[in-house]
């Protein structure tokens, strides 16, 4: 289907008032023509019929045998004329005319002179005026003088005139449209053309668009309603965007509680597997204990009594592990109650050696083996403050990270620790050059249950123990790794108050 062509206002405009402006001044003009050439004519006919009443008063005047030479005399003088006497006896529209003259004893008038609109009728034949005059004498009581006039210079001047008012109209009705278009162009056109261009912008996604509040009053009135539906539209997508960010809030909310009732619902199962696990060890760990210290008391070779001490020593931080599970397991199954989260509260008067609990922790992996074929560098001032911490716990968090730092690295890696002091605190940082994290890893690194290990390798709950232990002390863990360069852990311990004792 051929779609239709619309014109635009400007034109609609433009021709509408081309059209009634036109119409208007070419009626005017031939209305005025119409009166105008009345006027004129109507004196020409007083002037031929007064012309013709002195030519028959002139005849009547003199005897009959020198009428024809004053008629001839006559004609030269009228010009564009004919004059004939006559008693009416004839078949001929003069004679008809005389007849008439004749019998109502007064002038007889014959008007042939097409209106103005009709141009075709420009020949002689088509505007003349006949007229018959009764003679008034003794000698010739029955005759008339018929008289012909030519009106054609007549309507050529009317026509001429026509042809002039025609060309003033056009004039006049050029400079008409063209005030018009000029007033509408600023009253109407260019204010509707703003704010077509504001409703596209509106519609456009841009609320904040206005349109201008001027022109005629219903122009005005127009721009104003569109700025207040405009302010609507904001109003109400402001409103809409404000709800749209609740529910995303709200949203956010609720998965941040879902993942705390797995979370918890997870610690509750792993509190009950630890605290299960932790009676079945304590027992024989126990017995293992006593033995030890059986063995130590009744060994009389000194290198036998450090072994036996060295291992009773190993037993006994196994018993604390052991004890601190128990803990842990009574506080995860409390989160799994009332929602908070395990170890936020601060054990008041532990404090140790953070260099000691260092050198203690290399000291046993090396001892063990777990750091053979790595590189390790260490950055250790001479001393240190005493941070506040239990020192087997914080030897747990330091063989944690160092195992880790030893799975991430290949043979021959890298491994740096170090330490220093600030104002309040003290802080460890472990880096190694291994395989690293990616953003994922690193957002999920200290979550229970997550690893980045190989299935089988790890239960994805060290550095959550980690996060956990030091935040149980007012202390923190921070990471920042590179995915293919390595990892940096770096512990922030608070200093211990100066009464502190080591652990």
């Amino acid at each position: 289907m051929k779609a239709r062509r619309v014109s635009g206002l400007r034109s609609e405009i433009v021709l509408g008032a081309s059209l009634l402006a036109g119409a208007a001044l070419l009626f005017s003009a031939l209305l005025l023509l119409r009166l105008h050439e009345q006027d004129r004519l109507s004196a020409e006919l007083q002037r031929r019929l007064e012309q013709a009443q002195c030519c028959a008063q002139a005849l009547a005047a003199v005897p009959a045998q020198h009428q024809p030479a004053v008629l001839t005399s006559l004609q030269r003088q009228l010009h564009n004329s004919r004059l004939r006497l006559g008693d009416g006896n004839g078949a001929p529209v003069s004679d008809r005319l005389l007849r008439q003259a004749l019998l109502q004893q007064q002038p007889v008038i014959d008007l042939r002179f097409p209106p103005l609109w009709s141009l075709a009728a420009a020949t002689s034949a088509g505007t003349t005026l006949q007229l018959a005059v009764p003679l008034t004498s003794q000698a010739a009581p029955r005759q008339a003088l018929w008289l012909q006039f030519d009106l054609q210079p007549l309507r050529q001047a009317t026509l001429a005139q026509l042809s002039l008012a025609l060309k003033l109209c056009l004039a006049y009705g050029l400079v008409l449209v063209l005030a018009a278009v000029l007033i509408l162009q600023r009253a109407v056109i260019r204010p509707v053309e703003q704010l077509r261009q504001r409703t596209h912008t509106l519609a456009g996604g841009d609320f904040t668009s206005r349109a201008p509040v001027d022109g005629p009053r219903e122009i005005r009135q127009l721009g104003e309603s569109f700025n207040q539906m405009a302010a609507a539209l904001q109003q109400a997508i402001s409103r809409q965007q404000q709800q749209l960010d609740q529910l995303q809030q709200q949203n956010t909310e609720l998965r941040a509680t879902r993942q705390q009732l797995d979370q918890s619902a997870r610690l509750s199962s792993v509190g009950r597997l630890a605290s299960g696990m932790a009676h079945e060890i304590g027992n024989p760990l126990s017995a293992i204990l006593g033995y030890l210290d059986l063995l130590r008391r009744k060994a009389t070779d000194p290198a036998q009594q450090d072994l036996l001490q060295r291992s009773e020593q190993e037993a006994r931080r196994i018993d604390r592990l052991i004890r601190d599970l128990l803990d842990y397991a009574s506080q995860a199954r409390a989160q799994a109650t009332d929602g908070q989260s395990p170890q936020q509260h601060r054990h008041s008067g532990a404090s140790c050696d953070p260099l000691a609990v260092i050198q203690a922790s290399l000291h046993l992996l090396q001892q063990q083996g777990a750091l053979k074929q790595r590189q390790l560098e260490l950055t250790l001032p001479a001393n240190l403050p005493a941070v506040a911490m239990a020192g087997h716990k914080l030897q747990q968090v330091l063989i944690n990270l160092l195992l880790n730092a030893r799975d991430a690295t290949s043979c021959e890696g890298q491994i740096q620790l170090g330490a220093c002091s600030h104002p309040q605190s003290v802080e460890i940082w472990l880096r190694d050059n291994g395989c690293g994290m990616d953003e994922a890893q690193r957002q999920a690194a200290f979550d229970p249950f997550y690893s980045g290990k190989a299935e089988g390798q790890g239960r994805g709950l060290g550095l959550f123990v980690c996060h956990q232990l030091l935040h149980e002390y007012g202390g923190d863990i921070l990471l920042s790794s590179v995915a293919g360069q390595g990892s940096c852990f770096t512990l922030r311990l608070p200093q211990a108050p100066p009464a502190g004792g080591d652990a």
